[in-house]
């Protein structure tokens, strides 16, 4: 609910001058799966007066002029949740963003946001460190830099898509994959990952070394990681593999 103070109507219906409408109590908007859930935020003092960062401004002849909403988005620890720089579970705390958006139509929001390293549930091993995230929230367009996987949509209204598209992953691998060199988990590049009401989508493909023999080891046995690949399609992971050396203790090369 929006609320304005000192209000004040011309005769013939209108505002005298600009009006600002607070919104006086945060609002959750449910999406159609619960992958994510969105609130905007609001509320008042204690003198009942309206504190609220989200707001919109009415014209005098009833119009809008600009709309400023403070909002925020988390997702349920079922599906994605916080990990630490070693990767391991955060526990009592969920994956969210905040930010701050202007605009001229409730229909029209794309902006870009940050999330924290997290891990898929039921993925447990990997973890994701996104860059350039972009929140779509639009009914009219997405962004020009998107990319949607081949054949995600039953139907070509792609404009009409909402959710999170990250240009930039680092993806990090099992513990498992153990670079003696260094101390944190190893990762590679990837690019075009997809959250939305279905959930998490993308190709990761690293077809460069990730991790040298001399570095590499399994139970001592040297070994290397040459290239590494997995598909994961509408929270579902389809396919995977990886191909290198491995250095037999009774080898030397």
């Amino acid at each position: 609910m929006f609320g304005a103070q000192d209000l004040h109507l011309s005769y013939d219906g209108g505002f005298v001058g600009e009006t600002t409408l607070s919104l006086l109590e945060s609002v959750e908007i449910p999406m159609k799966k619960n992958q994510y859930r969105l609130i905007i935020y609001g509320g008042m003092d204690e003198n009942m007066k309206s504190d609220s960062p989200s707001y919109i401004k009415i014209k005098c002849d009833g119009t809008i002029e600009d709309i400023g909403l403070s909002m925020g988005v988390e997702f349920p620890q079922d599906f994605i949740y916080p990990v630490d720089k070693q990767n391991k579970r955060i526990n009592n705390e969920k994956v969210s963003t905040s930010f701050f958006a202007k605009m001229s139509s409730f229909d029209d929001l794309i902006i870009g946001v940050d999330l924290p390293r997290f891990a898929i549930n039921g993925l447990d091993d990997f973890a994701f460190e996104c860059r350039n995230i972009i929140f779509d929230f639009s009914d009219l367009r997405n962004s020009e830099n998107m990319v949607f996987p081949a054949n995600y949509f039953t139907c070509p209204e792609i404009e009409n898509w909402q959710g999170f598209f990250v240009q930039n992953i680092s993806v990090f691998l099992p513990s498992q994959f153990k670079d003696t060199s260094r101390k944190e988990p190893i990762s590679f590049e990837a690019n075009n990952m997809i959250i939305d009401e279905d959930g998490l989508s993308g190709i990761f493909i690293a077809n460069a070394p990730i991790l040298s023999i001399e570095n590499g080891s399994a139970s001592g046995w040297g070994f290397s990681v040459d290239r590494f690949s997995f598909k994961f399609e509408k929270n579902k992971f389809s396919e995977g593999g990886f191909g290198g050396k491995i250095l037999l203790p009774v080898s030397e090369n």
